[in-house]
């Protein structure tokens, strides 16, 4: 199977015509809707055919073993990432909120904070989700979600490898990169191989 790394997925639900299906009236049905599509399109194969389970925290789909993806939705756009190897991606809308920085002294490794703090304020909100994006990440890539300890190991706001003391990723070395997309998004994916580039293909109705 080819790499599909680079097969990173931004769709715009507000974009898709829905009006003919009297059940997809709620975004998580569009979500797993659209996410299909994706999927269906990568693999060549139809939606119908796509069967999923889960494995590890997080949904596979069955019958492509060798095949990874992971998917993340914020404010009314959904991302999907495609690899050969394991891997997490996440989107985030931002916005500066006072749980921002709640969020960082309880969850940032103490280097992340001190990327923080040297942040002039204009950018400390687009700092500040580009480390969270990338944890966000890497929990999804592991599948453990909030199941392992946020503080034990440290992101780049400029992407690459990760510092972990974390037990889950001993075997494996972790890469990170996030960026800044259009309407105040970020985007990142964390997967166990150096990110030389994120290339992101907008999806579109068909």
């Amino acid at each position: 199977m080819e790499n599909r790394l680079q097969r990173i997925f931004l769709a715009d639900l507000s974009c898709f015509d829905f009006a003919d299906r009297h059940d997809l009236k709620t975004d998580r049905v569009k979500f797993r809707t659209i996410r299909g599509r994706i999927l269906s399109m990568v693999l060549d194969c139809d939606p119908q055919d796509l069967a999923f389970t889960w494995s590890d925290g997080m949904p596979t789909l069955i019958g492509f073993e060798d095949f990874h993806f992971s998917t993340s939705y914020s404010g009314g756009k959904m991302a999907v990432a495609c690899s050969d190897v394991a891997i997490g991606i996440d989107l985030e809308l931002t916005a500066t909120e006072p749980s921002d920085q709640d969020v960082a002294d309880n969850l940032f490794h103490p280097r992340e904070l001190n990327q923080l703090h040297q942040t002039p304020d204009a950018d400390w909100a687009t700092v500040f989700y580009s480390i969270w994006t990338q944890k966000e990440a890497l929990a999804k890539a592991l599948g453990t979600g909030f199941g392992i300890e946020f503080s034990n190991f440290c992101v780049s706001a400029k992407g690459g490898l990760i510092e972990s003391e974390l037990t889950e990723t001993e075997n494996l070395r972790w890469y990170s990169q996030a960026v800044t997309i259009a309407d105040g998004y970020v985007l990142a994916i964390a997967c166990p191989q150096p990110i030389e580039q994120l290339s992101i293909e907008q999806f579109q109705d068909v």
